[in-house]
């Protein structure tokens, strides 16, 4: 169900009722856990793309298509890397292979090629760890904030922002992989 909400510059704000399905095992510990959560996704006028806001000034454009989840990582702070014999760095090769996507160690660090999937600009990108936060819902109001810490995503060059919606800091890729988010967050135990 999409709410629409008053427009925020040259965006359309809208809440998507039930963004994830989750079960409620899956979500992390919380009195009564929900059946979903919820994040606001925005629509750009200029370009008729769709991005999602997880978190403060963190919006993503949605890629259904995508295999992960990609953004440009601040300069100024420091990200967690992995090794290339690292469980993270398996899962990424395994989510690759079948995804046709590439794994590779630049030095001893693990890293995954992304695509812009506007500009089809493609780039490598260190594996790391990042939050996503939503808002947990009952199905027809938004609840308490819920923040999923260790979500594998990685940290792209600045050059594959080209082309996406204003604000965007990165993808966040729906498209049926290991890394993408929807089953990630369905992993989480």
């Amino acid at each position: 169900m999409i709410v629409p909400n008053s427009p925020a510059n040259t965006k359309t704000n809208v809440l998507v009722a039930a963004l994830l399905l989750l079960f409620s095992n899956s979500l992390p510990s919380l009195a009564s856990p929900p059946n979903a959560v919820a994040a606001p996704v925005y629509l750009d006028t200029t370009k008729y793309l769709y991005t999602v806001s997880l978190g403060s000034v963190r919006d993503y454009l949605l890629d259904l298509g995508g295999h992960s989840v990609w953004s440009v990582c601040p300069r100024h702070r420091a990200h967690v890397t992995f090794h290339c014999k690292s469980q993270q760095c398996s899962l990424a090769a395994a989510s690759a292979s079948s995804n046709s996507g590439d794994v590779s160690c630049h030095g001893h660090t693990c890293n995954i090629r992304v695509q812009n999937p506007i500009t089809g600009r493609r780039a490598w990108s260190e594996l790391t760890y990042t939050e996503s936060a939503f808002k947990a819902t009952n199905g027809s109001r938004a609840c308490k904030s819920v923040t999923f810490h260790n979500v594998m995503s990685s940290c792209a060059p600045p050059h594959l922002l080209m082309g996406l919606p204003t604000g965007s800091i990165g993808c966040l890729g729906l498209g049926g992989s290991n890394l993408d988010l929807d089953f990630q967050l369905t992993s989480f135990n």
